[in-house]
């Protein structure tokens, strides 16, 4: 069932940059997420520096016993559940509402903040330093 945006929520948007929306995945979609990223984090505890895959936070004192993942890089070209999770026609739906019907994929990120970890990331920018994404059908 597609999820529409109510003509308040989209002038929020548009005045403020950013609005947000309840019910757009399931509970079931929201479960398997969550579970997946759990995967994730045990995955990363065999690691001792970042890799292609994963930022770990080695200032909170990441480590076998206490793994702290910072980063999943591209969890949609590792998992299933993060590509449908991007691709869900509810989220797509709202997108098309806000920014229109061209919609392109540059690149996904799943940051984690630890328990007893969490190095900030600053807010920045760095669309300008990166060449143009391809084009990638989302529907």
């Amino acid at each position: 069932m597609p999820k529409t945006l109510n003509r308040d929520q989209i002038d929020q948007y548009n005045r403020d940059g950013y609005l947000a929306v309840r019910e757009v995945y399931t509970q079931a979609e929201i479960r398997e997420l969550q579970e997946v990223t759990d995967e994730f984090v045990e995955k990363s505890r065999h690691e001792s520096d970042h890799t292609d895959i994963f930022d770990i936070d080695l200032r909170a004192g990441h480590s076998f016993d206490t793994p702290k993942l910072r980063r999943i890089k591209n969890p949609h070209m590792h998992h299933e559940a993060y590509n449908r999770a991007m691709r869900n026609p509810r989220l797509l739906d709202i997108l098309e509402q806000l920014i229109g019907g061209n919609i392109r994929h540059h690149h996904t990120k799943l940051n984690n903040k630890a328990p007893g970890g969490g190095a900030q990331v600053e807010w920045h920018t760095d669309w300008v330093f990166t060449r143009p994404p391809t084009t990638t059908s989302w529907k």
